[in-house]
């Protein structure tokens, strides 16, 4: 990443996400620290299991979200896009649970180890900080639960397709759901013919567009209300 980039980048994730809501001097001293990089898909930026490491935080693009607890041919959980702030397990000497790999081209501020601790050092009080980036994870894994908790497939179609796009619970406009419909139905613990025959009904609907391993979001209060019934 240039110069330019990289300045660029630091305002974006002191601007929107878990860092903008820490105070300016912990930013400052995270961003001092960070390693900024542009990463192609299919990267592994993080395995599950693994008890050290840094932290991460995606800039721009999107990353697939793996379980490591259970199976090993557990299926892609999520797709999370920036900003989104991951890694801090470690940190709290607790191993990763998660495999994040990149679905598009991402830039990334990479928060070593060492950087971690160096942030730390003499600020106790800003533990909290990161206990509060481990509650967004719960909360995230608590959606996902929630999800796949209902029983009705069309409306647990709809909210994981909203979920995986970024506009489950709230915006406006065409959201990209960044997966096709085998990873989708996948995602939602349904058969492909299940999530196909539902997809051509919302697509008739009006509240979708379906391409080549696209699914594009067009009306997503409409599919809230589905599912919120």
């Amino acid at each position: 990443m240039s110069r330019t980039e990289i300045t660029a980048a630091q305002r974006l994730v002191c601007a929107s996400g878990w860092l903008a809501t820490t105070p300016t001097d912990f930013q400052t001293a995270v961003i001092e620290r960070c390693i900024w990089q542009r990463v192609d898909p299919q990267v592994t930026l993080t395995h599950g299991g693994d008890a050290a490491g840094g932290m991460i935080g995606i800039v721009s693009g999107s990353v697939g979200i793996i379980s490591a607890i259970g199976p090993s041919d557990t299926p892609l959980a999520h797709i999370a896009r920036a900003p989104f702030w991951f890694g801090e397990r470690p940190t709290m000497g607790q191993p990763r649970t998660i495999t994040v790999v990149s679905r598009t081209v991402c830039d990334i501020a990479l928060l070593p180890q060492k950087g971690i601790e160096a942030v730390m050092a003499g600020h106790s009080e800003w533990l909290r900080l990161l206990g509060n980036l481990s509650l967004n994870g719960t909360l995230l894994v608590t959606q996902i639960a929630t999800d796949l908790l209902i029983a009705n497939t069309k409306r647990r179609c709809v909210a994981v397709l909203l979920r995986i796009a970024d506009c489950r619970t709230d915006g406006d406009g065409r959201y990209d759901a960044g997966a096709g419909q085998d990873e989708l139905a996948a995602m939602a613990n349904m058969s492909r013919q299940t999530i196909g025959t539902i997809l051509r009904d919302l697509q008739a609907s009006g509240l979708i567009e379906l391409g080549y391993r696209t699914i594009a979001i067009t009306e997503p209060a409409k599919l809230r209300a589905i599912v919120d019934v």
